[in-house]
């Protein structure tokens, strides 16, 4: 034991150790790759500028854009109004919300003209003709035509105008060009410019092809952002011309220069458009505003503590690891143990029917002239395997409520009829054991409701059987059911189910862990006593489902008690439902019916084609899917009444078969009922059939009642 500890000793400090050279090589791979790859880092940020200048773009094309729309939009409505210069100034005032933006109508001969504003002294007359060649358009492409920048006669401030033709009425009747100008403040232009936060200190400015500045932003000091770099960065024409080409070729994506305060800048050039080349846009940024990858002593600090703490996290895991793995270990026996003792319990409970079935059927071939005992034999070989069915069922149903994919179905339903069905199936039970069975239905008010019926009945008849099973002979089982509008809600009834025994009891360390799955009590007067331990374990998960609650009361020798609640909406009762309710008339109505029965199995067809034929009707067989699509294909429309289709068949499977048949073109075939009939018996495989196009689901063992039911519904 002793030298066991100094080996863990000996390896948790070669673990401790490992790890400190983890953390050192670490920590010294970050100062290598900081100093490695800081010119990197730079030109990444650069990159990422550059991208940002080609968004901006389309941020400051749609303010260009913006403008060059409303002008266009004056000029339209002018020259399609047939209007004199008062005319179109008035229009232009009252059309303008903006107070920054104004709009002057020029002569082309004399560049004078009138604005839709004035100026401090009251006069709206413009002279253009000393600054012309500003106004001229620098661009006048199909999407815009603008001048360079000037100064505004009425506001005195740089702005930029946005140009159209105009035809104006003169005084003697005649028309007459002018040119008709928008004039938007540069300041206003460069404000809608403003760079993401992240590019703080970027300026962005709109040059002509040969780099006059149209709009120009604060730091640019010159007329020419060329010459702006041939001066600040002291280099000669020819190479501020080559840088020129460079960018304008697309060569080159960034430039290193200096702005007018010696500061370092990243400067970056992009055409107006993909299609216009006369007009570019010029972004500068201080060096110092991009990110930049830099030695931070702090941050490696910070990395060191993290590193130590991961190592001590790493230590702390392990340890929290091993206590875990030595708890799922045990968890692991203790599952291990239980499933051990429930495969034994299944194994008698199991063959505890089966032997019936197997004995009761040789008795009946040993007494086949003897009507009497082999009706005997069947009776008990039919209630052995409808015990049986209800084991597997059980084992099932707590496997997908386990997996969580079981899903409620919910239908309308008789609450009386359901419980009168559920009191039916028990009470030979409870005549067996000679027990005094009570039932109280008085305080049903609300009859008719909208649930999953099958899973209800599981919840009612769980809690019956057990009352039933756990109670000595000459007991009493009591069942009380009340149903009344539920308050607060609309159309909701609130039903409580209450089941009460003489029974042996529970004990209170019992009822703590009644509802797990595979739990029985240890009682020796139980031993004999048939059951998986999942009842009360699929009751209670149930009732969860349909958001009910469960209420029990019990004491050992004294019997016990359980309530159910629940809320259900209410139903009406359907013209259909009311036929299909009388079993013997729907019946009758059957004879004469031919069915075409879709499966492989030859055991399970011999069975259903017995079942059909005793109620008078035809049946014809198809052993696949494939077989019964040709059937239906080459018969005429009308030879078969109604299709029950398994699922799980060899060539094509019931639900292909029934997709292939509803695309038929002749109505008279694609519309002919399906009923699946298959041991696919969870909510979610009915509905997978009903989404392939069925009309009706019946689960194997096949019930009469319910196949009766169903072809009452189609049955003319």
């Amino acid at each position: 034991m002793e030298e066991r500890t100094k080996k863990n000793n000996v390896r948790r400090g070669l673990l401790i150790l490992g790890n400190a050279v983890l953390v050192a090589a670490i920590l010294l791979l970050c100062f290598r790759y900081v100093r490695m790859h800081q010119a990197e880092y730079r030109e990444a940020a650069e990159e990422s500028f550059a991208a940002n200048v080609s968004s901006m773009r389309s941020v400051a094309n749609s303010v260009l854009d913006e403008s060059q729309l409303a002008c266009k939009d004056w000029a339209v409505y002018i020259n399609s109004a047939d209007m004199t210069m008062d005319e179109a100034l008035d229009y232009l005032d009252a059309s303008n919300a903006n107070e920054q933006i104004m709009a002057h109508i020029l002569d082309y001969d004399s560049y004078r003209g009138f604005s839709s504003v004035t100026d401090e002294k009251g006069n709206n007359e413009v002279d253009y003709s000393s600054f012309s060649d500003a106004v001229q358009s620098v661009s006048d492409t199909a999407d815009i035509s603008i001048t360079s920048a000037y100064t505004n006669p009425i506001t005195h401030h740089q702005s930029i105008g946005f140009t159209e033709d105009i035809m104006l009425k003169d005084e003697d009747g005649g028309t007459r060009h002018y040119l008709l100008i928008r004039v938007v403040p540069a300041d206003y232009l460069l404000k809608k410019w403003d760079f993401p936060s992240q590019y703080k200190g970027g300026e962005l400015s709109l040059v002509a092809e040969n780099g006059d500045f149209i709009i120009k932003s604060a730091s640019m000091k010159s007329a020419n952002v060329w010459e702006f770099v041939r001066i600040y960065n002291e280099i000669g024409y020819k190479e501020a011309g080559q840088i020129r080409d460079d960018f304008y070729s697309g060569k080159t994506e960034i430039l290193d220069v200096k702005d007018s305060t010696g500061n370092d800048c990243c400067m970056a050039c992009i055409p107006y458009s993909e299609d216009n080349h006369d007009m570019y846009y010029v972004a500068i940024i201080p060096a110092s505003a991009l990110a930049e990858s830099k030695i931070d002593l702090a941050l490696v600090f910070i990395v060191e503590i993290g590193m130590l703490l991961i190592l001590l996290l790493n230590s702390m895991y392990i340890l929290y690891m091993n206590k875990q793995l030595r708890r799922s270990n045990e968890l692991a026996q203790e599952a291990s143990n239980a499933k051990t003792d429930f495969l034994s319990s299944m194994s008698h409970d199991i063959r505890t029917p089966m032997n019936a079935i197997i004995g009761m059927t040789a008795i009946a071939k040993e007494h086949v002239d003897e009507p009497e005992r082999v009706e005997d034999s069947l009776s008990k070989i039919e209630l052995s395997g409808r015990h049986l069915l209800t084991l597997i069922n059980d084992v099932l149903d707590i496997s997908s409520i386990e997996s969580g994919k079981l899903t409620l179905n919910p239908s309308a339903f008789s609450l009386t009829d359901a419980v009168n069905a559920n009191i039916d199936m028990i009470r030979l039970q409870a005549e067996e054991k000679e027990q005094d069975l009570e039932v109280d239905l008085s305080g049903i008010e609300c009859d008719r409701l909208y649930a999953d019926e099958l899973r209800l009945n599981q919840i009612f008849i769980n809690l019956l059987s057990n009352a039933v099973k756990y109670t000595d002979n000459g007991g009493s089982v009591s069942v009380e059911v009340e149903s009344h509008p539920a308050e607060g809600t609309d159309g909701s009834a609130e039903v409580i189910y209450t089941v009460s025994d003489t029974g042996v009891g529970m004990s209170e360390e019992f009822m703590k862990t009644m509802f797990d799955p595979f739990t029985r009590m240890k009682d020796l007067r139980l031993d004999k006593t048939q059951g998986t331990g999942l009842g009360l374990a699929i009751t209670k998960q149930m009732v969860d489902l349909m958001d009910g609650t469960i209420e029990c009361s019990s004491r050992l020798g004294e019997g016990t008690t359980f309530t159910v609640n629940l809320t259900l909406p209410e139903a009406e009762l359907t013209d259909e439902e009311e036929i299909s309710q009388d079993a013997e008339e729907a019946a009758a109505k059957l004879a004469g019916m031919k069915i075409l029965v879709a499966e492989d199995n030859d055991l399970n067809w011999e069975i259903i084609h017995e079942m059909l034929s005793m109620h008078e009707m035809a049946t014809e067989r198809a052993e696949n899917g494939a077989e019964a699509l040709e059937m239906i294909e080459k018969n005429a429309a009308g030879t078969y009444d109604a299709v029950f289709m398994d699922v799980h068949m060899p060539v094509m499977d019931g639900r292909e078969a029934t997709i292939a048949i509803r695309a038929l073109s002749d109505e008279g075939k694609n519309d002919i009922p399906i009923i699946a009939m298959t041991a696919d018996a969870f909510a979610q495989d009915v509905q997978a059939c009903l989404d392939a196009g069925m009309n009706d689901h019946i689960a194997k063992p096949v019930d009469m009642k319910k196949v009766i039911a169903a072809l009452g519904k189609i049955a003319k």
